[in-house]
């Protein structure tokens, strides 16, 4: 036995070593250690403790001063064995028999989630919507996390923080008038998942979106149409392939256009999916030479017939937008870089029978002056980087690369705009 009985001592230091040494000295027997102070452990022989024993029977791992009966500050790892809580059987890797406490947080404002797997999300403050940023998927194989809305008012926004939420950037939290919802999700290390969730979990604008091209095809030569509403597929034209004009994208793979005879083209009719006429188009465009990012076609057919050019960029590199009012009414929102990403808007509100245009770059918006009523025509199909002659010389093919495509059938509002620009880059 080993007695230690100073009380001049702050505590008794052993290095591991010594210990083996007595317990290999002793054999089999029991070997006790008294001290009168805390017990410290220097596996290593640094001078710094690793482990501690408190005189109230405490142990530490990683800190001195354990405060609970197993203190661990660190990573603790159980191999090949089960852990019971209130049971001295266990039949699982983890078993408790007793009640589960978590630490929480509590946001209130635009934050990142880190440590805490539980979050109570407070958008009831004078800023209005919060956005709640998930860190990086690769980062936190295996991490999940239950965010649940505690107030009525406002939106939580959910930003996959670099990876896609169920293969969409973002994802709003909204209440219903007869409970607060919740999400519960995991990371695969590539992307998160949602596990479960209330019924209004969605992602901007889910149920008004008619069109949705991600190019993140590998080969052949047709998008797959993300809407969820009936598959339009995206003809590539031109000599387009996936295996050939895939590259490196904004969110995954784009595709490039080479400013000759390179355009997508919606195979089918949407104008059913217009129940009025308000309308947004958001895509993402990394332009090298000027031309026409989106056209709207009353047939199957590009710059023939019905057609307008309604997206696209200038020879001056000004980006702009527009819409038909029985003439064409165009708006440039300046002069923006070539060779690096850009988001880009045009919408249009009908919504009070008075029609305005404003647009988006990189989150700052531009209105049109003027008010007008948009004329629909007898058939909606979309072109993509098509040669369009309603823009003058600007109509050309587009030069560059085009990636993640939405259109919807409402009008977004700011926020909503500013979540798709967000979720970007």
């Amino acid at each position: 036995m080993i007695s230690h009985g100073s009380r001049g001592r702050a505590s008794v230091r052993l290095l591991f070593p010594v210990l083996l040494g007595l317990a290999h000295a002793l054999g089999p027997a029991v070997a006790d250690i008294i001290s009168a102070s805390n017990i410290q452990l220097d596996a290593n022989g640094d001078g710094s403790s690793e482990a501690t024993l408190s005189t109230q029977g405490r142990m530490g791992i990683g800190t001195t001063a354990p405060s609970t009966n197993l203190h661990v500050l660190g990573n603790a790892y159980l191999q090949s064995s089960n852990l019971g809580i209130g049971t001295s059987a266990p039949k699982s890797t983890l078993e408790i028999q007793g009640t589960l406490g978590m630490n929480f947080q509590t946001a209130s404002a635009n934050a990142t989630l880190s440590g805490n797997s539980l979050v109570l999300a407070d958008a009831s403050t004078s800023s209005g919507n919060i956005t709640l940023t998930l860190p990086y998927a690769g980062n936190v194989t295996g991490r999940s996390y239950t965010i649940k809305k505690i107030t009525s008012s406002n939106t939580v926004w959910l930003d996959g923080g670099g990876n896609d939420i169920d293969n969409e950037p973002v994802m709003s939290l909204t209440s219903s008038t007869n409970y607060l919802p919740y999400v519960e999700l995991m990371s695969n290390g590539s992307q998160w998942f949602v596990t479960d969730r209330s019924s209004d979990l969605a992602g901007v604008a889910a149920s008004n979106l008619v069109l949705y091209y991600k190019f993140d095809e590998s080969s052949g030569n047709v998008a797959t149409d993300y809407s969820g509403v009936d598959s339009v597929g995206g003809g590539l034209n031109g000599g387009m392939t996936f295996s050939s004009n895939s590259t490196t994208g904004l969110s995954g793979k784009a595709l490039t256009y080479d400013d000759t005879n390179d355009y997508v083209l919606a195979q089918q009719d949407l104008l059913s999916r217009f129940n009025a006429k308000s309308e947004t188009i958001s895509a993402w465009v990394n332009f090298s030479k000027p031309g026409v990012i989106v056209a709207e076609l009353g047939q199957k057919a590009i710059n023939t017939s019905s057609h307008l050019a309604v997206m696209g960029v200038s020879a001056n590199a000004s980006i702009w937008v527009g819409y038909w009012l029985g003439t064409t009414a165009y708006m440039n929102m300046g002069t923006s870089s070539a060779n690096v990403w850009h988001h880009v808007v045009k919408r249009y509100d009908n919504l009070d029978g008075t029609g305005r245009l404003s647009g988006f770059v990189d989150g700052v918006k531009y209105s049109y002056p003027t008010t007008g009523n948009r004329s629909l025509l007898a058939a909606v199909y979309y072109a993509l980087g098509a040669i369009d002659g309603t823009h003058g010389g600007d109509g050309t093919y587009f030069g560059g690369l085009i990636d993640e495509v939405k259109i919807f059938n409402k009008a977004l509002s700011d926020d909503e705009v500013r979540m798709l620009y967000q979720a970007g880059p």
